[in-house]
């Protein structure tokens, strides 16, 4: 049950000269209420009383407001206008709109209802902007629980511009048959949670658009539907950005779609790291569809621009599908899709459905196919028992007299090389392998070990990497290496690992271990520069990136992490080496559930230095120890002695760090007794807790920086100490003080040294006088 403290002040809107018989406007009525609630700085509630049912216009409640722990009780019924001729000339967008309001609790109690009475907009044409019941826009911390929508004139709920939203236990009904009723609609916004509804609609139970982040959807009832859509996106020639996609515990029950992501072509940017899990299909039609030639009129033209699909996982879907093929997954000819992983995949025909596959691609010539798909697909447990069969792609540069490239493609079955693909035997030495020509070498969790004449060389796969060894791709001395469009799985430690590697781009894998797997590292780099790991996504049971000794450049940026021990730096140090590690960024990373977030951490009695790393326009998500530098890092902390000796670090930046935290010492920078930290700088740092209630703080020791515009407020930072040797112009005039001060010092010694020995001198002329 939805409770309050009677002793808050109530603004019924009975009171404010409402009716509430379903025939005389109310709309008066409840712009009064909502304007002395949202003037009340205390815990304000609006009621709107059961039994009554008001008939209201189109409004908007605007803010902002002076609570900042503000109720509106939905109890009653609400109904619109029933005629679009009737809504006298305003605006048909939305029906009831909260705007600019914060910290905002909107509860039907279970017994509310909104009645959006839109059957006769049904009627009419699409061209008409359609009214939502309910929207939420430009507002913060918004939590919608417990009421029903039912009929709906476009829309039923719309967030756009909105951050830390959370909806739940509600129930949002229109017919099957009435157009452009999406159940949730969300664009332009971050950190949205939606879970335990039902939704029944004319079209998309719940669709994403673009400026849609961290966005988290679990246990939902959909149908009937348009099923759970990303997209359209890309209309028009726009450029989006939708990412970091959670959708768990779905039921489709009858939908003409299930897990859909929907772009147009001519459109640009990215739809990245989407997760559908656990989804439940009950006479779906196109249970899983990529569609990015996506044109409801048929009329589009061919274009060769397109959103770039990337790290898509779908993962146990069982049941019935009312179409064949089930899988439908049509890729861009020129820009493809990439890393798009199908695991647990069991779908099954509906009852007098003649299923002919289970899996459709669209478009283009096989060639052309395998390069934008197939390359980067995980084919379902189903298709493996058919036969497990690998393509290699060898692509022959012919260089011309004039020095350019003449390509030409082929493909290459590795059968025909002894290769079994029984998953058993050793497919790892293959007769009679090409050795001249540009190479993509594929390999079945085996191990590659030859020099070849050609450069680059790309390793492509069109199966995951299953880890029974120690590490399961390890490349060591390599140059000039391209790493992209694979999925790595259950490694027994490292997943992969370079070591004395140089310029080596790593894009679109995905990286999964169990988080209970001890030393799963996703990416462990050492003794390499010039590393560059974009558009990731990692799971693993250790750190998702671990940055080890004698690294240099290195760059990670578009990385979602978690779960894992976050990214780090180290461990750097180990019994008393000297360790170097610099030039290091990290940006626009994601981290989730992570037991550490951005992480320095050496030995004590090591040497060397970690300098000029950058942590910049990081999102965390209920991660433990956010920012830590620990100089005292020890597997097991009673093995470990103290020392004097320790891995320099200075110049850290972290800037523009937000999120929410596990523990309370959001930041720690534990730095050496000895050899402290120099030129930590943080600034734009919102970090608060998970937990509500609690307030985050910082810790520092021996830490010398400076920290702004942070939350927590970091006033632990000493001012800080000159790097290398290279004082700041205040260290400059304190190192020039204390030097003047040695010289005086010094001149008094020798002043009192002369004193003394004049007095000696004297007390033994006096002794000889007498």
């Amino acid at each position: 049950m939805f409770s309050v403290a009677w002793s808050q002040r109530k603004y019924n809107v009975l009171s404010y000269g409402a009716v509430g018989n379903g025939i005389v406007d109310d709309t008066m009525a409840f712009m009064k209420a909502w304007n002395d609630t949202c003037k009340d700085s205390r815990r304000p509630v609006m009621v709107v009383p059961m039994g009554k049912t008001f008939f209201v216009y189109p409004v908007t409640l605007f803010g902002p407001c002076n609570s900042s722990n503000l109720i509106v009780m939905i109890l009653g019924t609400i109904i619109a206008p029933d005629h679009p001729n009737v809504w006298n000339g305003r605006f048909h967008g939305t029906w009831l709109a909260f705007r600019y309001v914060n910290d905002l609790t909107v509860s039907g109690n279970g017994v509310g209802v909104l009645d959006g009475r839109g059957h006769r907009w049904w009627e009419i044409s699409c061209r008409y902007n359609k009214s939502k019941i309910i929207s939420f826009e430009m507002c913060k911390n918004v939590n919608l629980r417990r009421i029903s929508t039912v009929r709906s004139g476009g829309g039923h709920i719309a967030v756009f511009g909105c951050e830390n939203v959370r909806f739940s236990i509600l129930n949002l009904q229109s017919p099957g048959k009435s157009p452009n009723t999406d159940g949730i609609h969300i664009s332009h916004s971050n950190f949205v949670h939606i879970h335990k509804s039902v939704i029944g609609s004319g079209d998309d139970c719940i669709s994403m658009l673009d400026r849609s982040y961290n966005v988290n959807i679990t246990n939902i009832n959909c149908g009937p539907g348009h099923g759970i859509s990303i997209g359209s996106l890309g209309s028009d020639g726009t450029k989006v950005d939708v990412q970091n996609i959670t959708i768990r515990n779905v039921n489709f029950y009858k939908t003409t779609n299930g897990a859909r992501i929907k772009t147009w072509q001519g459109g640009s940017g990215y739809v990245r790291n989407v997760l559908f899990e656990n989804i439940t299909l009950l006479n779906t039609s196109n249970p899983i569809n990529i569609d990015q030639y996506y044109c409801p009129r048929g009329n589009c033209a061919e274009q060769a621009s397109a959103v770039k699909v990337s790290g898509i996982t779908f993962t146990k879907f069982k049941g019935s599908s009312f179409t064949d093929p089930a899988i439908n997954i049509a890729c861009s000819e020129t820009v493809g899709c990439s890393n798009i992983v199908l695991d647990n995949i069991d779908i099954t025909p509906s009852s007098g459905i003649k299923k002919h596959s289970i899996l459709q691609f669209h478009e283009g010539e096989i060639e052309e196919i395998l390069f934008t798909i197939l390359s980067h697909i995980i084919l379902t447990p189903m298709l493996r028992k058919i036969k497990e069969l690998l393509i290699g792609i060898i692509v022959l540069a012919i260089w011309s007299k004039s020095g350019e490239a003449i390509s030409c493609s082929i493909i290459t079955d590795v059968m025909q090389y002894g290769a079994v693909g029984d998953g058993e035997i050793d497919d790892s030495e293959l007769r009679n392998p090409t050795n001249t020509g540009r190479k993509d070498i594929l390999v079945k969790a085996s191990q590659v070990s030859r020099s070849c004449k050609s450069s680059p060389i790309n390793i492509q796969k069109f199966d995951e990497i299953g880890g029974r060894r120690p590490t399961a791709l390890t490349f060591d001395q390599c140059n000039n290496l391209q790493l992209s469009g694979l999925t790595h799985i259950n490694s027994a430690q490292d997943h992969i690992h370079f070591s004395g590697c140089s310029n080596v781009l790593v894009s679109d894998l995905h990286i999964t271990a169990p988080e209970s797997s001890p030393n799963t590292d996703g990416i462990n780099i050492s003794h390499s520069s010039n590393i560059q790991i974009h558009d990731c996504t990692i799971g693993t049971g250790d750190d998702c990136v671990a940055i080890g000794g004698g690294s240099s450049n290195i760059n990670i940026t578009g990385v979602t992490c978690g779960p894992g021990h976050g990214i780090s730096i180290g461990s750097l140090g180990k019994n008393g080496k000297s360790d170097t590690v610099e030039e290091v960024y990290v940006k626009d990373c994601t981290l989730k559930g992570t037991t550490n977030g951005l992480r320095i951490k050496t030995w004590q009695g090591g040497s060397g230095h970690a300098r000029q790393i950058h942590f910049e326009g990081i999102t965390l998500d209920a991660v433990d120890n956010p920012i830590i530098i620990d100089q005292y890092y020890c597997e097991h902390k009673s093995a470990c002695k103290n020392q004097t000796s320790a891995v320099k670090v200075s110049n850290i930046f972290y800037k523009g760090v937000h999120g929410t935290s596990i523990t309370e010492e959001a930041i720690q920078l534990r730095c050496s007794q000895s050899t402290s930290c120099s030129n930590i700088f943080l600034s734009d740092i919102d970090i608060i807790s998970a937990n509500q209630g609690i307030q985050t703080h910082a810790f520092c020791f021996n830490a010398y920086g400076t920290a702004s515009y942070s939350t927590p407020v970091v006033n632990c930072l000493t001012t800080s100490l000159s790097y290398e040797g290279l004082p700041s112009q205040q260290e400059s005039g304190c190192q020039s003080r204390n030097s003047q001060s040695v010289k005086v010092l010094h001149f008094l010694h020798e002043q009192l040294i002369v004193v003394l020995t004049l007095l000696c001198f004297a007390f033994l002329h006096l002794l000889a006088i007498k």
